[in-house]
This record gives structure tokens, C-alpha cells and sequence, in this order.
């Protein structure tokens, strides 16, 4: 089976070198770490990764994001995430820096950090049990729209308006996202739901 996962879909500046701004790596990437080993983030058996994790730089829409094809890597570093620094969805554009391009999933982020300026954390998993438990439960976005692209970008504000910090992406096969005010709260979301 051909997976649709992991390529880019919008079109991405990308600035090649280290984040240029001061942040805290450890919080990220300890988190990303429990959800690696939680399988929550990983790899499918043809090695393709999935899932990624976010946090919004305080006082803005920008947004230190995991990088596209590190969801199989065991371990992150400084140097596996990038810095959004814009986003706009009506021309498909996203403009990062960093020594690995944004994740496929960055137009999703900006527009939730773009919709509601209370969020400051988001993961993005893959999780067959869990989506299949929450799939029509919790808001879900129509099997007809995918993942990386100005409709599921759009869809995400419209899912925004509903109460919850969980969504499903029913055209993007387990994709699951929970968003909160924290990283802690984001990711506790989700490993809630392994146990």
C-alpha cells in the first residue's frame, strides 16, 4: 500500500540553519518521547514516520514544530525541529528556519495557534484503537479532506468553534490531534487514552 504520509503540500521557504531564536528543547523533547514510546508517534512497518508535536513561541503565531520525516527517529534533537515563522492558508504558503523543514502537518498547527491565542501546545498522533474509539465522537473532519492541505486547514477553524481539545481527521487514516493551553495537557490528552 502507497501511504500519503509525510509529504509536503504546501509551498514552504525554508531557511536552512539552526533556530535563530532562544527556546527550551528539553519539555519538547521529553514529551515527544513518551509519545514516541506510547507509539503514538512513530513509524508504519515501511519505515514512513508519523505524528509530530508543537509548541507556540510565547506571543506570537509562530511555533517551534518536530520536523517532516523525523516521526521514526527514536530520539530528537535540537536540531529536528523547525521554527514556523508564518503561515498563510488561502495561498497554501508556510515560510520556516531550522536544519529540518516543518512537519507536513505545519498548516494545521498555525491555523489553531492562528484561531485561539490560548493554545500553546499541539500533538499530532497516529493511533489505529484510539481513532477508531473516537471517530465520529469527538469533532471529526470529513474523510474527503486531507491532511497538509488548505481544506483540512480551513476545516481545522471550523472544528476549532466546537467544545473540546481533541479532533479526528477521518481523511487521514488514525490521525487524531489534541490541543491545549500547555504541553503537558496536550500530550496528556492522548497518552490518557494508551492506558
Amino acid at each position: 500500500m502507497l501511504r500519503d504520509e509525510g509529504v509536503i503540500k504546501f509551498d514552504c521557504k525554508w531557511d536552512k540553519q539552526p533556530i535563530p531564536i532562544e527556546w527550551d528543547s528539553t519539555l519538547l523533547i521529553s514529551t515527544r518521547q513518551k509519545l514516541y514510546q506510547a507509539k503514538l508517534i512513530g513509524a508504519y512497518e515501511d519505515n514512513i514516520g508519523f505524528g509530530n508535536i508543537s509548541i507556540r513561541v510565547p506571543d506570537s503565531d509562530q511555533f517551534i514544530i518536530s520536523g517532516s520525516s523525523t516521526g521514526n527517529l527514536p530520539q530528537l534533537t535540537r536540531s529536528d525541529f523547525s521554527l514556523v515563522l508564518s503561515a498563510d492558508i488561502n495561498k497554501n504558503k508556510v515560510s520556516c528556519v531550522g536544519e529540518t523543514i516543518a512537519s507536513s502537518e505545519s498548516m494545521t498547527h498555525a491555523t489553531i495557534y492562528q484561531h485561539d491565542k490560548t493554545i500553546n501546545a499541539i500533538v499530532h498522533a497516529h493511533h489505529k484503537q484510539i481513532w477508531n474509539n473516537l471517530l465520529n465522537k469527538v469533532p471529526t473532519i470529513s474523510e474527503k479532506i486531507s491532511y497538509g492541505t488548505p481544506d483540512m486547514a480551513k476545516a481545522t477553524q471550523n472544528i476549532m468553534d466546537h467544545q473540546g481539545q481533541i479532533f479526528c481527521m477521518a481523511g487521514h487514516e488514525d490521525g487524531i490531534v489534541a490541543y491545549s493551553e500547555n504541553l503537558e495537557q496536550a500530550a496528556s490528552l492522548l497518552l490518557l487514552l494508551t492506558e
